[in-house]
């Protein structure tokens, strides 16, 4: 039980069991219009990578207001979620889903 006490704050911080970190890319390319969010083993590290891209990191994940779908793919303890916003459209996201392996999601 003490273990799991000592651990848990390490998981959640590192957001392996929860929220997970965003990387919106329209602040750098207008043309852009994603928002990569990663979950579990996938989210860690990833917040100095998008501030290395100039990026705005977002703790918990993306913002979903306005997104119209997503590709979502597991690997590795994780997932990675490219959220995409107008003037993207379900068409465009479908057909980048399929093309990268990836599932299409919805907010």
């Amino acid at each position: 039980m003490r273990l799991l006490l000592l651990v848990l704050p390490l998981l959640v911080g590192c957001g392996v069991l929860e929220g997970g970190t965003g990387c919106d890319f329209r602040d750098q390319d207008p043309g852009d219009a994603r928002c990569q969010e990663r979950l579990g083993t996938q989210a860690t590290g990833f917040d100095a990578a998008c501030e290395g891209l100039g990026d705005t990191v977002i703790e918990g994940g993306c913002d979903l207001t306005g997104a119209i779908a997503g590709c979502s793919t597991t690997i590795a303890g994780g997932t990675i979620t490219d959220w995409y916003y107008a003037p993207e459209t379900l068409e465009t996201v479908t057909a980048t889903c399929a093309d990268d392996d990836a599932e299409l999601v919805t907010p």
